[in-house]
């Protein structure tokens, strides 16, 4: 790894971050007050997913990972792909090709007692105005296909 490289994945692993990042595999909980960028997390968890399927099919290379990432998972696609390409060197996937897919959030109002579309976590809903929607959709990560030789 370059001097450049390690010292920019220094940076963005002293960045504080929100004290727990909800997955559809897990929650990832970290106490307060620990830095760590959560994408590299994510990325972490990403590789290990991909090496358990390696190991229990038995393949040796990864050429795509897809990636469904949900509109309200609060991750940044920029910095999942740098954490990505650091991370999963090495790996039966170095080298593969990423695609992030965008699911779409959803959120049900007690109110109107419907599912509305949901763009932002906070948002009020779209028919009546009311807050406090529960989130129903789109705030999960998920490895949702790998394309391996």
């Amino acid at each position: 790894m370059t001097q450049a490289l390690t010292q920019a994945l220094t940076q963005a692993l002293t960045q504080p971050t929100p004290a727990s990042v909800t997955t559809a595999a897990a929650t990832l909980a970290r106490p307060p007050g620990q830095t760590r960028m959560h994408e590299m997390s994510l990325a972490e968890n990403v590789r290990e997913i991909i090496e358990d399927a390696a190991s229990a099919q038995g393949f040796r290379h990864v050429r795509r990972v897809v990636l469904e990432i949900g509109e309200l998972a609060a991750v940044e696609t920029d910095a999942l792909q740098f954490c990505l390409d650091v991370v999963l060197e090495g790996s039966v996937a170095e080298g593969a090709a990423l695609e992030f897919v965008t699911t779409p959030g959803a959120g049900w109002c007690a109110i109107c007692a419907q599912t509305v579309a949901l763009h932002e976590r906070y948002d009020p809903c779209p028919h009546c105005g009311a807050y406090g929607l529960e989130v129903r959709a789109g705030a999960q990560m998920r490895v949702s296909a790998l394309e391996v030789d």
